[in-house]
């Protein structure tokens, strides 16, 4: 069985800019608005993804545009072609990291529950056309859920001021999920690199889904209670091969009953039911994350976003939904029984790193200095040293000079000619002679060693 993700963006040609002027960030803001005869021709080319989500999104976009369009002026154009908005953004639509965020529109500056219903629908909708567009048949019991709304946040160097920016883009993104029967044939090279061979069968899909309970009696309230051993719902999908059946199976995307179903808690040892919700987990980032921000983040680097492209964003959604189903498998306890470990050789994504070689410039100036301070320290060590021996040299005659011409029993003195020292032998009158530097009754003697030098 093989499990694809489907994953498509469409800009919504509203886009905001933030110039940092200072360390609080509250630098000039502004949140534009692209008018149709702008945003329309360029709107397929701009567009990342599979055809058939392309005609939803592009519904979606136009209904979501007509919402926010008064928040913005509309009587005045701006140099850039596009109309400012009344209102000034919100700080928390910027980020210096490079992430995705849920996008919430409004039509009034200040999200309420109206804003909450308008979104709901056009969603709803939007995931209405896109089960319509792959016949997944869809159940009044059931809510589809394939479409939402992100945003696209980062800072930047502008090439050509070299001035800081952050700035976002908003996108209406849709996803579907399929499973096919298929020959399969993985490779990996030495570094690591997968490359496969598939051929798809033709097959029948199965859709089983299976509650477990037990009867529990209560005495105290004589009524029988039904238990669901805390498993919820266990989906269960399989395939059949059948030369005339399909080579594709598009699956519903339900609407995940809480946010621990998407962590998993829910349906609790049922791979299956992580199946459906890959594409819900990509396409709302508020919900997928279930608390945990770093999985919204594309790159923890400061200047990292280099374009607000639809790209970038399908690029990231295939690495968090390749991540979502892995983190499912290893917890499933049924599917790993009696299996040999296995290793994930990559999900499509970059390594995370925490720098950028290229930042390691700045860092150039430090290193080197460390080293100039230490190659200095070295050497004024070792020219002290070398200046205070020729001193004592010049001096003294060095360290242990040679002495001839005393006995063993005379007690000898240092007297000071302009910078050179001499011994001589020490007599009584010279205890208080001015030129002498030490006396008898200050200094311990110096004792001869048998060749007559002094140590």
């Amino acid at each position: 069985m093989a499990i694809e993700l489907s994953f498509g963006c469409l800009p919504l040609g509203l886009w905001g800019l933030n110039d940092p002027a200072d360390v609080l960030d509250t630098g000039d803001s502004i949140q534009y608005f692209t008018p149709d005869s702008m945003y329309k021709p360029t709107r397929q080319s701009n567009f990342t993804g599979p055809d058939y989500v392309f005609e939803p999104l592009s519904n979606a976009a136009d209904k979501l545009r007509q919402h926010v369009l008064p928040t913005y002026n509309t009587s005045h154009v701006l140099s850039n072609g596009n109309y400012g908005s009344l209102y000034v953004p919100d700080t928390t639509s910027f980020s210096w990291v490079t992430k995705v965020k849920t996008w919430y529109p409004s039509n009034d500056h200040t999200a309420n529950s109206n804003d909450t219903k308008v979104q709901t629908a056009i969603l709803e909708e939007c995931s209405i056309q896109v089960n319509q567009a792959l016949k997944i048949t869809v159940t009044p019991e059931t809510r589809s859920y394939s479409c939402s709304n992100v945003l696209l946040t980062g800072s930047y160097i502008d090439p050509k001021s070299s001035q800081v920016f952050r700035g976002f883009s908003t996108m209406a993104c849709a996803s579907a999920t399929s499973l096919s029967m298929v020959s399969a044939t993985l490779e990996a090279d030495q570094e690591g690199y997968i490359t496969s061979k598939m051929t798809t069968i033709s097959s029948d899909l199965h859709d089983v889904t299976v509650d477990f309970w037990q009867v529990l009696y209560n005495e105290t309230s004589n009524m029988t209670l039904f238990d669901s051993l805390g498993t919820g719902s266990i989906q269960r999908f399989t395939l059949s091969e059948n030369p005339s059946g399909k080579s594709t199976h598009y699956i519903l995307q339900s609407y995940p009953f809480s946010y621990s179903s998407l962590m998993l808690a829910y349906g609790a040892g049922s791979v299956g039911y992580t199946i459906p919700q890959i594409g819900v987990a990509v396409i709302d980032p508020s919900t997928s994350n279930s608390g945990t921000t770093t999985e919204t983040i594309i790159n923890g680097t400061f200047f990292s976003c280099s374009n607000f492209s639809t790209a970038v964003v399908t690029n990231w959604a295939a690495g968090l939904g390749a991540s979502y189903f892995l983190s499912g498998y290893a917890l499933n306890g049924f599917a790993a029984l009696d299996k040999k470990p296995f290793t994930v050789r990559s999900t499509g994504g970059k390594p995370a790193v925490c720098y950028q070689p290229a930042y390691f410039a700045a860092f150039a100036p430090l290193l080197i200095a460390a080293l100039l301070v230490i190659v200095w320290t070295v050497g004024m060590l070792l020219t002290s040293k070398l200046r205070a021996a020729k001193i004592w040299e010049k001096r003294y005659g060095g360290l242990a000079p040679t002495l001839t011409g005393f006995s063993r029993s005379e007690v000898l003195a240092w007297e000071k000619t302009g910078e050179v020292h001499y011994l001589r032998p020490l007599n009584e009158s010279d205890v208080s002679t001015p030129g002498l530097l030490s006396v008898p009754y200050e200094t311990t003697p110096l004792f001869p060693d048998k060749e007559n030098h002094i140590d």
